[in-house]
């Protein structure tokens, strides 16, 4: 893909902090770990696009932007909301003009779905990007400079989230452009079925992932792992979190 040079384009990618996260998801070491280096890969080879790192660690939620970070500490106020409002302001003040958030936990985004939403970002003023995901959030959303967007009107932790947004874009003026849906990693049993129906283009993750949720599989007791499962297809069912 072609990019206009004037434009500085950035993905903003949420990594978390990984080992806690697969301790609250039950997921094997390493996993989410084995998913954030696919995805900087992904987003390393983009001709045109910076990669911007969000995470967690021990002083709190973390921005590192263009040599500068930005910080909310432990037991700041305003959740998710704050944290991707952070990410877009980090972004823009480092003069990036369209910016990409994008969750750390989802499996099989391929570069084209990545170009596609900086061009229907930039398509026409007052665009946004949204990435949904299949339990009613999103893993992706896109702003240009100067958007203005309430992240706190979003309810976030419900099966209403990708609806909210649209809803809030086209009050604040914006047209919504969508792109393809993903779903996100949220447990066990999610990543076993979203490993097992990766594309096979990403066949050397897809062997990576099996063989760490073997070894992961089998250090845990048999009752125990169908129970973890269980639990996960059930909060599928209940609409589970979107972030």
């Amino acid at each position: 893909m072609a990019y206009n040079s004037r434009i500085r384009r950035a993905v903003v990618l949420f990594t978390g902090n990984p080992r806690v996260e697969e301790r609250q998801k039950h997921l094997p070491a390493r996993f989410l770990s084995t998913l954030h280096r696919e995805l900087r890969s992904t987003i390393e080879r983009m001709a045109g696009v910076d990669l911007v790192v969000a995470s967690e660690d021990a002083g709190g939620f973390r921005v590192d932007c263009d040599g500068t970070t930005s910080r909310l500490v432990n037991g700041a106020e305003g959740g998710l909301a704050a944290r991707v409002e952070l990410a877009f302001n980090a972004a823009f003040a480092a003069g990036y003009d369209s910016v990409v958030v994008l969750a750390g936990d989802i499996l099989g985004l391929r570069r084209e779905t990545l170009e596609q939403s900086f061009e229907r970002l930039e398509e026409t003023d007052g665009s946004c990007v949204l990435g949904p995901s299949g339990d009613g959030g999103f893993y992706l959303a896109g702003l240009r400079s100067g958007t203005s967007f309430d992240w706190s009107s979003i309810p976030w932790r419900s099966s209403d989230v990708s609806i909210a947004f649209c809803a809030s874009a086209v009050e604040a003026g914006l047209v919504v452009r969508i792109v393809e849906r993903l779903d996100d990693v949220d447990s066990l049993a999610d990543a076993v079925r979203l490993t097992d129906s990766l594309h096979p283009a990403f066949h050397e993750l897809r062997r990576a992932l099996r063989s760490l949720l073997s070894v992961g599989l089998h250090a845990i007791p048999a009752r125990a792992r169908i129970e973890r499962c269980s639990r996960g297809m059930a909060r599928q069912l209940r609409a589970p979190p979107a972030a």
